[in-house]
């Protein structure tokens, strides 16, 4: 990555002249694997999209060090990996994401073979995107970024289609990336299989971000597979039972 850190400044958003994010500030460090969390419709799906560039639409400041965006070499995986998929089988949309790049034949190969090789797609390649699973689909959008060499992966609630053994690997290829220097910040409902993953835990209330650095063993020692309570009826986090409350101030 450029940076050490990645800055959100006063960012507000708006959305039909509905307020969504309002003087949001967010620092994430470089290495860092963020859980972002928080109830359906709060802004999730939102923040990933503005924090990648997608949605440019937004007051305020996205910095990595002295940069502004757009950021080229951040990546984002969609709930729903056909809506960012534009080739008819894996092995060309890998080729085409690599010749945007300008990133030669060569090269590409050496790529595309290391990314289906780490995300076990190589069976895939040739297959037509919709003979593919929600779980494999997913994995084929992590072999995207991974050939792309992102530094900052984005992923929006990408289980939500995956069978749990789908999503087992997936976490363990996250894994293994984050132990690579990769930063990752990933929206999620379940927070199994974060034991030993997750840095910090994000959570959206109020048009804000809260923000609890969790130690190691917290979340293994919590049960914590469960459907998240609103926040707006909430003002306490959402790991009240275990006594993590919001600070008055960030």
């Amino acid at each position: 990555m450029s940076s050490k850190q990645i800055k959100l400044n006063q960012l507000s958003f708006q959305y039909q002249n509905q307020p969504i994010f309002k003087d949001l500030n967010l620092i994430i460090n470089q290495g860092d694997f963020v859980l972002l969390t928080g109830p359906t419709g709060s802004g999730k799906s939102t923040l990933l999209k503005l924090i990648s560039g997608l949605d440019p639409t937004f007051n305020g400041k996205i910095t990595a060090g002295s940069l502004k965006q757009p950021f080229t070499n951040w990546g984002m995986v969609f709930q729903d990996p056909s809506r960012q998929f534009t080739m008819a089988t894996p092995r060309e949309e890998l080729i085409f994401a690599l010749e945007n790049k300008l990133v030669d034949r060569t090269s590409a190969l050496k790529r595309i073979n290391y990314a289906s090789t780490k995300t076990n797609i190589s069976s895939l390649l040739d297959q037509p995107f919709l003979q593919l699973s929600g779980g494999e689909k997913q994995r084929v959008a992590l072999a995207v970024l991974i050939a792309m060499k992102s530094d900052l992966l984005l992923l929006d609630e990408p289980f939500a289609n995956c069978d749990s053994h789908n999503r087992q690997f997936l976490l363990t290829c996250l894994a293994t990336l984050h132990k690579e220097g990769k930063t990752i910040l990933i929206s999620d409902h379940n927070f199994s299989g974060y034991e030993k993953l997750a840095s910090m835990v994000l959570a959206i209330k109020d048009k804000n971000i809260k923000t609890i650095t969790l130690p190691d063993n917290t979340l293994k020692n919590q049960a914590l597979s469960f459907s998240l309570p609103d926040l707006k009826q909430n003002p306490v986090y959402f790991l009240k039972s275990f006594s993590l409350s919001f600070p008055k101030k960030i």
